[in-house]
């Protein structure tokens, strides 16, 4: 089913190979070898490729806005697969062969995104349903996270312990998660706050004889972190961060000449603006356990998910011009142009040629099934606007979508691509409100 629909869905594409589109995919179609498996939704087997659209019912005649579109989808995603799973808990959503049945897991399924703000919505949606996922393409560095900011008012409270300025600031980091009343209590009882003094006192002393790692340790046993993070929406990740970075600190101390060393290396690690953050620095996972996998498309070349989420295929990126190149000749340097064509027009079909590539990636990762959030979106956030920008997609090139498309037509012209096949359905019930 799932090579049927994408035989489907790109044999019909207006972008060919030629002068005009040297970049285009020469898309051919190729036949199934057929799987012993097969995706059951209640007592039939699912449609490989769902094609749901995002409609207002109040203004069906108006276009959306980008943000406003991944906003929704974010939703409208979770609140499926959600739906998936509490099938899959009745037996109801299931993989079937001749032989045995087995339900659907979170780690069978996959959403995969463009960007880290994509991956966000995602998993802030599933998490405000109970679902808990794991976003494998963070290339964030943990020295440029909130924690790695807390770790440095740990280590500028432990270096002066006898300034209860610091140890305040220490104790009132959204990392060690106090609420404003325990705070206050500890703040103004002598005797707790006394206790509190001594253990930074402690910590500066364990730093000394044994290093910083044992001494961010104990804080963090100390104020019971790991088990009071536990409860908080993100304190896996918090902690994670926290961890890795006291890891990093203890790393980067046997280099560097005591704690005002160490302490402007943190800071000036913080203030870095360098491109890509070495291997030891990226946000490692923060769960080795079977999640939802959110993965960036271009992380997930060459990889294959039984069931696969596109909640924001419809968005775009405005294309950029390439800029000019300096080249080396027998005169010297020179600056060369592209003239024979217009750069604004270049770069459009260079990008919406990329991005078909990975509308290409995107789909074919899917083993059983694949869902894309559709919707005639627009980039402007102008109310009441009809102006439809879904060609400037891949998904809306491929579809043929034209520039003076409006809001009402994307039904039919799903409802047309989804008649060409049994493989192919759309779902118009993803009521905009």
């Amino acid at each position: 089913g799932m090579v049927e629909a994408v035989n489907t869905l790109f044999g019909q594409s207006p972008m060919q190979p030629g002068p005009f589109h040297p970049d285009a995919i020469d898309f051919a179609r190729v036949e199934a070898n057929g799987r012993n498996e097969a995706l059951w939704i209640g007592d039939q087997p699912a449609t490989a490729m769902t094609l749901w659209q995002l409609e207002s019912q109040d203004a069906p005649d108006e276009s959306i806005p980008l943000p406003v579109y991944r906003q929704q989808m974010a939703e409208a995603g979770a609140e499926q697969i959600r739906q998936l799973l509490d099938r899959a808990a009745t037996g109801e959503a299931r993989f079937e062969n001749a032989e045995t049945s087995r339900a659907v897991r979170p780690a069978d399924i996959a959403i995969l995104v463009r960007s880290g703000q994509e991956a966000g919505l995602i998993r802030e949606a599933l998490r405000r349903r109970g679902l808990a996922s794991v976003y494998l393409s963070d290339r964030d560095n943990v020295l440029k996270t909130p924690e790695a900011g807390d770790v440095l008012r740990w280590l500028q409270a432990m270096a002066t312990p006898e300034s209860e300025r610091r140890v305040r600031t220490a104790l009132g980091t959204a990392s060690m998660g106090y609420d404003w009343a325990t705070l206050e209590g500890l703040f103004s009882d002598d005797a707790r706050w006394e206790a509190a003094l001594e253990q930074f006192q402690d910590y500066a002393e364990r730093w000394q004889r044994q290093g910083v790692l044992p001494a961010l340790r104990q804080l963090i046993h100390d104020h019971a972190l790991a088990s009071r993070l536990a409860t908080r929406s993100g304190g896996e990740r918090t902690l994670t961060n926290l961890l890795q970075i006291s890891e990093l600190l203890q790393e980067a101390a046997a280099t560097l000449d005591g704690a005002g060393g160490l302490i402007r290396w943190l800071d000036e690690a913080m203030q870095h603006r360098g491109e890509t953050p070495a291997d030891d620095r990226i946000l490692r996972l923060e769960s080795d356990a079977a999640l939802i996998k959110v993965v960036t498309i271009h992380k997930s070349k060459g990889l294959e998910y039984p069931l696969v989420f596109l909640p924001f295929i419809c968005s775009y990126r405005s294309a950029r011009a390439e800029p000019p190149l300096v080249r080396t000749t027998e005169k010297g340097p020179e600056i060369a142009f592209d003239a024979g064509r217009d750069d604004t027009d270049a770069a459009r079909d260079r990008q919406q040629a990329e991005d078909m590539r990975l509308l290409y990636v995107a789909v074919t990762r899917a083993i059983h099934a694949c869902w894309l959030g559709m919707a005639p979106v627009r980039g402007s956030a102008q109310t009441g606007s009809a102006t439809v920008h879904l060609q400037r997609s891949a998904i809306g090139r491929l579809l043929g979508c034209s520039d003076d498309m409006r809001p009402m037509d994307l039904g039919p012209c799903l409802e047309a691509l989804a008649g060409q096949s049994p493989a192919l359905t759309r779902v118009p019930s993803l009521i905009l409100t």
